[in-house]
């Protein structure tokens, strides 16, 4: 019993543990900060979810607290479009990325342009692995281009 509440102790105090607790931290999408993000160079990660969506509650709770997913999505801007209620902005969000529905979730390069694409639960192997292939796609730093404004300009 002791050690069982050592435990408790060990983890509740380890560093990260708070973090793992909650997750990636998501920005609620909108279109300047969105437009900002593709003229700095960051890379963007944009999740669309919704309330009643089986699989983006498994990926919540599995996959964006996955401890080696919060360190691989480091330096990565994450936007999140909730499509729970279906009003004219969402459907209009919806159109301008070509999303049919949740969950998506779409990976853009330093230089704003899409990169991987993904519609269903996606694992924390998997997620990890397109966050790799996004970020091996970046062009050096010293040699980035100007964003791709295509997405930006449609919202």
């Amino acid at each position: 019993m002791a050690l069982a509440a050592a435990l408790v102790v060990l983890v509740a105090t380890t560093p990260g543990a708070e973090a793992a607790e909650t997750g990636l931290e998501w920005e609620q999408f909108e279109a300047f900060a969105y437009y900002e993000a593709t003229r700095s160079g960051q890379p963007i990660v944009l999740q669309f979810s919704a309330e009643w969506c089986a699989p983006c509650a498994e990926m919540k709770e599995r996959t964006f607290r996955d401890p080696d997913v919060m360190r691989a999505a480091e330096g990565f801007r994450l936007f999140i479009v909730d499509i729970t209620a279906r009003t004219h902005e969402i459907d209009w969000i919806k159109k301008s990325f070509k999303v049919i529905g949740a969950p998506t979730v779409i990976f853009y390069g330093s230089d704003g342009k899409e990169r991987k694409r993904r519609g269903g639960f996606i694992g924390p192997e998997d997620f990890l692995a397109l966050l790799a292939e996004t970020r091996a796609e970046f062009p050096a730093d010293d040699q980035r281009s100007k964003p791709h404004e295509e997405q930006a300009d449609r919202i």
